[in-house]
């Protein structure tokens, strides 16, 4: 089961690994629906933590790191530290809301869907949120 706590532990990037998939692998039927869904803390195991364990994973090969994911008002969403230097690391998803939902709720209904992205409008996304962070001052 996904809990706040757990995804907020402080682990090395292969735990971190370890930890997504065993959660992913393991949701029930119900908790894949509101996973897809981006339900709940569904939401930020993918949009956030999963970018955070690909990044850490590729950051750190050697697990020589401890990676910290956190939800709040902090100013970033994790923190890579080794005792001697910290990387504080802000997150940003683009995301089509409506067309997302839509697949989504077809995948729950139906088991497949035909949605297709519209690339060009995520990018477009990816770009103005991207340049609205950088105004930011964390």
């Amino acid at each position: 089961m996904l809990t706040l706590e757990e995804m907020q532990k402080p682990r090395s990037p292969q735990e971190l690994m370890n930890y997504f998939w065993a959660v992913y692998e393991s949701a029930s039927p119900e908790e894949r629906q509101l996973a897809r869904l981006k339900k709940g803390l569904w939401k930020y195991f993918f949009h956030e933590l999963s970018v955070l364990n690909i990044y850490a994973n590729w950051k750190s090969p050697n697990n020589d790191v401890l990676v910290e994911y956190m939800i709040g008002n902090q100013g970033y969403d994790g923190m890579i530290s080794n005792g001697s230097y910290v990387e504080h690391i802000e997150i940003s998803f683009p995301s089509l809301g409506e067309q997302e939902k839509q697949e989504a709720n077809e995948i729950n209904l139906k088991g497949y869907s035909f949605v297709k992205p519209d690339h060009d409008e995520l990018i477009r996304r990816f770009i103005s949120t991207a340049d609205r962070k950088s105004q930011k001052d964390y």
